[in-house]
């Protein structure tokens, strides 16, 4: 045990609120605060009140003493001072606790929690005056002098007389404390002074025990018993109390990442995991190589996370971190703001393409079992237990869109020999590692060295503490790999080979955690691209990786489909690009999981193409790019693209048909309601005018719907700007069946006069913008569906114009004929009377508009 003495004597510049510099050399009264473990002396001296605090540090270590706010005792509001010693250097420092949370010492932001005092633009001084400091045998005496009263508003009057009451509290320091600036972290419930503690300063009473027996400081810490989370790729990052928090000293509060306090995370290079961060404004969050955190480190390395990291429950920030080669073995998930809010990830693994998943590394099995390929779903019978389980080679298996409540103890992945109760308990682990609670994730499991399929034919989700299955699969049972369906690669490294277009060729090989992929461009004459689009046959939303001679290969986010929508983000491994000739090839891996965009062996996956004639990423030709929907288990396309081209197709001529033709043709038959005054073909036109309308409001209606049903989720700019303007188009459709339902009485008042031109107007307004949103949503149509005939569409508006000539005038001269007929026989007769002529049926032109 060592022993370190010293006595200092403040140099610093005159300061009216603090005492003179002085030796104190003894001490009239003490009391016992906590026996064995912090004593605390005073003396009074005029105005000036000499204080010693003596404690057992057996840690780095803080004590504080001081005056509250009000007459109770309480945190908030107080005025004390902090003492202790660090680095061999004692220290006494004014503080102001503001709040019951760490002072934000990176950014010195005042009023943030227990701060010194002179971080704070009112009270901006250390009115303390240090006298001397001790350690012997790790026991800390530091000895301090405060005014009775002082000027700093922050700081609160001593009284001399009767009992006030008093806060007292010892805790740990962090590790980055320095005899400048101590790192306070929280002391524990019991380490501080209670409600009804109050101290008489001007009574003499000595009831300290002479000497402190001092005590070895204790070992260091470990991570047996600290909880670990593996095997998942998402986490749910809060806060709450740290009982055991693993690298003390803490200060009262850690990060809990899904439900579990300060566990260890166990990850894998190469696979996207992500971060909800719901830990509220004041713990943004962060990964770093400083066990510390809080931003104490000014040459620490930040892997991802930062001040605006930060969210709620009610509105998550998402946080997504890939860790690669240059990630360290070990790392730390830490608070930007406060000191030891985290605990550690262990990185394993290698990003090369082959390091498996957070459950288990690649296997590098081979692919010779009958049960390589094969799927099943888990059946489900506790805790939400369910889950696709496909083989993958000789000793892995996956699990997609596993679900499982997490609720229960000591659960694993089981094998058996069979489905009976007996031979399920006679089975043994998989994993070594608890199956953590899921909702959608994809987990991957290597069994374990010398078992075959031949062994466990049955994987089971066993609950080990009471003897409990939650799921079950049999995978003598599950469907078989399609026979047949792939055609083995000749290209180093890859599986299987398939073309998914015309002169577009997809090499692909999966392991335990990425796909690995090459396109083969014919005819290429600048950069390529494979894309995986949310939805078939669109562009925006995807990803994309994009390859030429100049750009190399990237990975973009495509948001628009301007050069402003694309942002290159991480995520490729082993990424190359080669040209000979007119053969480019895009070779990548990626996280089979990376964002959004999931690619399995197990589900048909949307992919696009496309290929540019430079070198430089601009647009590609309408005939250089398209899409398809693959299934990589059977090596077939599946749900073609075409479905989707043939929806729009459906709803534009159902448009076109609707507004340019039935709606259009109502108003010839409105308008030549005016030229006759026959009854019998009045009633005719109206019946015929309202017939067509509403028949084509209800096909115009249908379509809109069924454009929202199966293009809403998916727009593009564009395809946004024709929705809008169809919608508008709609509301006045609609809102024209509601006026010729509720039209006035025909006699002759203002009010059917004005209907009547409100009516007309709504109506042709109607007509004009449909006319200009057909072609909007042509324009549309040509830039989403590459096979899009453009003179195709335009032909079909020619005819629904035709038809609007045709049918509608043709229509309304029919029913006119004989009444204009009989109109000009009569004018004949007054021209030439005595005169007999027969007369063809015909239309007098200044009689149609």
């Amino acid at each position: 045990t060592t022993t370190t003495t010293t006595t200092t004597t403040s140099t610093t510049t005159a300061n009216p609120a603090r005492p003179t510099p002085t030796t104190v050399t003894s001490f009239m009264n003490c009391v016992t605060l906590v026996p064995n473990r912090l004593n605390l002396y005073w003396t009074l001296r005029d105005d000036v009140i000499d204080f010693g605090m003596e404690g057992l540090n057996v840690e780095p270590s803080w004590m504080a003493f001081g005056v509250p706010q009000g007459d109770a005792v309480q945190m908030v509001g107080a005025d004390v001072t902090v003492v202790g010693m660090v680095q061999n250097m004692g220290f006494a420092i004014d503080y102001h606790l503001a709040m019951q949370s760490q002072c934000d010492y990176s950014n010195q932001t005042p009023g943030s929690g227990v701060c010194p005092d002179t971080f704070d633009e009112q009270g901006d001084e250390n009115n303390v005056q240090m006298q001397a400091y001790e350690r012997d045998n790790n026991v800390d005496f530091v000895t301090f002098s405060r005014f009775v009263e002082s000027p700093d508003p922050n700081d609160h009057p001593f009284q001399l007389t009767g009992e006030q009451p008093f806060v007292w509290a010892y805790g740990p320091l962090g590790e980055a404390s320095t005899p400048e600036l101590p790192i306070v972290l929280a002391h524990g419930p019991t380490k501080r002074a209670m409600s009804t503690f109050t101290l008489d300063l001007s009574s003499s009473r000595f009831d300290c025990e002479q000497p402190m027996q001092g005590t070895p400081p204790p070992p260091p810490p470990c991570d047996a018993d600290t909880p670990v989370i593996s095997g998942v790729t998402s986490f749910d990052v809060t806060v709450g109390t740290n009982l055991n928090y693993p690298n003390p000293p803490a200060w009262g509060l850690s990060y809990h990442i899904n439900g579990q306090e300060s566990p260890v995370l166990e990850v894998v290079r190469g696979v996207r995991y992500t971060f909800r961060i719901m830990a509220s404004e004041f713990h943004p969050f962060y990964i770093t190589d400083d066990i510390v955190g809080g931003k104490a480190n000014a040459s620490e390395t930040v892997f991802a996370g930062s001040a605006i990291a930060w969210g709620t429950e009610a509105n998550p920030f998402t946080l997504t971190w890939v860790p690669d080669d240059d990630t360290p073995d070990t790392v730390y998930y830490q608070c930007v703001v406060h000191q030891k809010l985290g605990w550690k990830i262990k990185v394993a693994g290698s990003s090369d393409g082959g390091s498996g998943t957070a459950e288990q590394p690649a296997s590098g099995c081979p692919k010779t079992h009958e049960f390589v390929g094969r799927m099943a779903q888990f059946s489900t019978r506790q805790h939400r237990w369910g889950g696709l389980v496909t083989v993958l080679d000789d000793c892995t298996f996956r699990v997609t869109d596993f679900t499982y409540d997490g609720l229960a103890p000591a659960v694993y992945w089981w094998g058996a020999a069979d489905t009976g109760r007996n031979d399920i308990k006679d089975g043994f682990r998989l994993s070594n590692t608890q199956v953590a609670g899921a909702d959608g994730d994809t987990r991957t499991v290597t069994l374990p060295d010398g078992t075959t399929w031949d062994d466990v034919p049955v994987i089971v989700g066993w609950c080990e503490q009471f003897d409990a299955t939650f799921g079950l699969v049999d995978l003598r049972e599950a469907t078989p790999a399609a026979e047949d369906g792939c055609t083995p690669s000749e290209e180093d490294g890859f599986d299987c080979v398939e073309g998914i277009a015309d002169g577009v060729t997809l090499h692909w090989r999966f392991d335990a955690v990425n796909v690995n992929l090459l396109a083969v461009f014919d005819n290429a004459k600048g950069w390529v691209a494979i894309g995986f689009p949310q939805a078939p046959g669109q562009m925006v939303p995807s990803i994309a990786v994009v390859g030429s001679s100049t750009i190399g290969v990237t990975l973009y986010d495509v948001t628009t489909r301007s050069s402003s929508g694309f942002s290159e983000r991480s995520g490729l491994i082993n990424s190359s690009f080669t040209a000979t000739g007119s053969e480019s090839k895009l070779q990548f891996a990626r996280p089979q999981t990376l964002g959004s965009s999931v690619v399995t062996e197990a589900a048909p996956v949307n992919l696009n193409w496309a290929r540019g004639s430079t070198d430089a990423l601009s647009q590609h030709g309408t005939g250089d790019r398209g899409s398809t929907s693959f299934n990589f288990m059977e090596a077939s396309t599946s749900g073609s693209p075409t479905s989707v081209t043939t929806k729009r197709h459906v709803h534009g001529a159902l448009m076109v048909v609707g507004w340019l033709c039935l709606v259009a043709i109502g108003p010839y038959y409105a308008r030549a309601l005016k030229t006759t005054n026959d009854l019998n073909k009045k009633d005719r036109l109206f019946a015929i005018h309202v017939a067509v309308q509403v028949l084509g409001i209800l096909l115009t209606s249908f379509s809109f719907f069924y454009a929202l049903v199966n293009f809403s989720g998916s727009l593009s700019n564009a395809a946004h700007g024709h929705a809008k303007l169809g919608t508008v188009v709609m509301i006045f459709g609609w809102l024209q069946l509601v006026m010729g339902a509720v039209r006035p009485h025909p006699s002759p008042n203002p009010t059917r006069k004005r209907w009547e031109w409100a009516h007309w107007f709504l109506g042709r307004v109607t007509i004009a913008l449909a006319f200009v949103n057909c072609l909007v949503g042509l324009q549309v149509l040509l830039e989403l569906t590459p096979t899009t005939n453009q003179f195709t569409w335009l032909g079909a508006t020619a005819a629904a114009v035709t038809c609007l000539a045709v049918v509608g005038d043709g229509g309304v001269r029919y029913i006119l004929s004989s009444q204009l007929t009989h109109k000009k026989e009569q004018t004949i007769q007054k021209v030439l009377p005595g005169q007999a002529y027969s007369v063809e049926p015909q239309v007098e032109e200044s009689t149609m508009v």
